[in-house]
């Protein structure tokens, strides 16, 4: 029996790893890992629609929404009418949101030379590429087959 672990287990544990650990430094700013993401990217970026925030974050929209709920009961964001679509809000930074991105960004990169400890920068490098590899072949691998290609698998049969 090969001794090599698999990759989808070691992706899943070094994906557990890290959030256990960002989530442990971020308890005593009362946030996690996608809040404090969420405070971070909104900072970057401005304004954000609640969909916006969902692909950047990885999440769907009503875990989004769940979030912005929790983040706007604590002060940390406020939801706006969007000029150009009145079904739509745009999701910003309070004052004290931006205090909180800015601590999250002393954490993060304290933690990130933390896990990065002893690779290269090549083989960061190599090992984002592969990750997002991975990740593309996943969500490729929970697409819904095609109408076309339901058809000719159809067709073969017959």
């Amino acid at each position: 029996m090969d001794s090599t672990p698999r990759i989808e287990t070691t992706a899943l544990a070094a994906a557990r790893a890290l959030r256990r650990a960002f989530d442990a430094r971020l308890a005593p700013l009362e946030l996690n890992l996608s809040s404090a993401s969420a405070l971070s990217f909104l900072r970057e970026a401005g304004p954000l629609s609640q969909t916006q925030l969902a692909e950047l974050l990885h999440i769907g929209r009503a875990s989004t929404g769940t979030l912005i709920d929790d983040l706007e009961a604590k002060r940390l964001v406020v939801r706006g009418a969007d000029a150009t679509d009145r079904r739509a809000w745009r999701i910003e930074l309070t004052v004290a949101g931006v205090e909180k991105a800015d601590a999250f960004d002393a954490i993060d990169k304290g933690l990130r030379s933390q896990f990065r400890r002893g690779m290269t920068r090549d083989e960061r490098h190599v090992l984002a590429d592969l990750l997002v590899r991975l990740e593309s072949n996943a969500e490729a691998a929970t697409a819904k087959p095609s109408v076309a290609k339901s058809r000719a698998s159809r067709s073969s049969r017959a």
